[in-house]
């Protein structure tokens, strides 16, 4: 009986009820985080299964899959999918660079 007492809605009159809206569609920021980080890893795993170097078209296809990303991140409104992207494109850069 008290456990049920204690799930009862508690609002009185005195108190506010705040709602948040929530987003618009709200699979498309996790759908353009997932979309942006397969592209990025097809990208990256097609040149290293031919033995190649990555190529100007592997640059664009990371690139864009990091404009999905981003994309994603500010529409979830998530700081660190956004600096997790960010350092994720410096370790491409730096490797792309070296190989």
């Amino acid at each position: 009986m008290f456990a049920l007492a204690a799930l009862a809605p508690a609002v009185t009159d005195t108190e506010r009820l705040f709602t948040v809206p929530a987003p618009f569609l709200p699979w498309l920021a996790p759908a353009c985080i997932l979309a942006g980080i397969a592209l990025q890893l097809g990208a990256l795993a097609c040149p290293g299964a031919r033995k190649k170097p990555l190529g100007m078209r592997s640059a664009l296809v990371c690139a864009g899959g990091a404009l999905l990303v981003l994309t994603g991140a500010a529409l979830d409104r998530d700081v660190t999918v956004a600096v997790g992207e960010a350092l994720a494109l410096g370790g491409i850069r730096f490797a792309w660079r070296n190989g």
